[in-house]
């Protein structure tokens, strides 16, 4: 299958948007670079998997999509006070989420999800739960919740590149979470690359209100349809590396998995 061209500069535009805006009109809030879901450029197009996954959808829908930067502690609350109509860039259906707010099938079933942890001083060593270390995550992220899980010391910054680059300037012992906003960062390479620690979910997907049933039923009826036709496959292997295959035919309920 190809993927439709020129999507994104007709209708990628970043800023807030007021309450109440056109109906066709599908406001979509991230918390900026997380590759490989959301990816910022400086004098680029923003790129990445559900960048061109929504494209897909925006276009076949008919919605005019506007996207939106907002802290990852705020992402959820877009939903609840209506100044989004969709949350995306990588977030993960849980528990605790999918209570709030309802979630898309994940466009990408994860085996084993884990973050990435770094240290700035090599010589405190990897048992960073025992001597003190406090590490860098982006709050309210599941990045944040495998580390409190796990009993390690954090600090909570607004984004993923905020958090690395605490840990880069100092502020932070080190960092958890993605690996490829430490090595997107100017002195990214010098921070020692400890391992993983698991976190909990089903996938990365879309989530919304849970006063937009319709628009849910509409996000699934469209990932169904790209999932048939091989357009989400093409788009994992793209951005992913691995062809999943119909993932959305294996999805049954979201509430079941998470």
């Amino acid at each position: 299958m190809t993927l439709r061209a020129g999507l994104i500069p007709f209708w990628l535009c970043l800023g807030l948007l007021p309450l109440g805006a056109a109906a066709d009109t599908l406001r979509i809030a991230t918390s900026g670079h997380y590759p490989p879901y959301y990816i910022t450029t400086p004098g680029a197009a923003t790129t990445g998997m559900d960048i061109d996954l929504l494209g897909e959808i925006c276009a076949r829908g008919g919605y005019d999509c506007v996207w939106f930067e907002v802290p990852t502690q705020s992402l959820l609350n877009t939903l609840l006070t209506g100044q989004a109509d969709v949350v995306a860039g990588g977030i993960g259906i849980n528990a605790d989420r999918a209570a709030i707010v309802d979630f898309t099938c994940p466009y990408y079933s994860l085996v084993a999800s884990t973050g990435e942890l770094f240290l700035r001083d090599p010589a405190r060593g990897p048992d960073v739960a025992t001597n003190g270390a406090v590490i860098a995550v982006s709050g309210g992220s599941l990045f944040e919740l495998a580390m409190q899980r796990e009993g390690i010391k954090t600090h909570a910054y607004d984004t993923e590149q905020d958090a690395a680059r605490a840990m880069l300037a100092g502020d932070t012992d080190g960092y958890f979470g993605s690996g490829a906003v430490v090595s997107g960062l100017p002195g990214g390479d010098s921070a020692l690359y400890i391992g993983t620690y698991p976190t909990i979910t089903a996938g990365p997907a879309f989530a919304v209100s849970k006063s937009a049933p319709d628009l849910l039923g509409a996000l699934n009826t469209h990932l169904a349809e790209l999932s048939a036709e091989g357009i989400l496959a093409e788009l994992q292997v793209r951005w992913l590396g691995q062809n999943q295959g119909d993932v959305i035919a294996t999805c049954t309920t979201t509430t079941a998995l998470s």
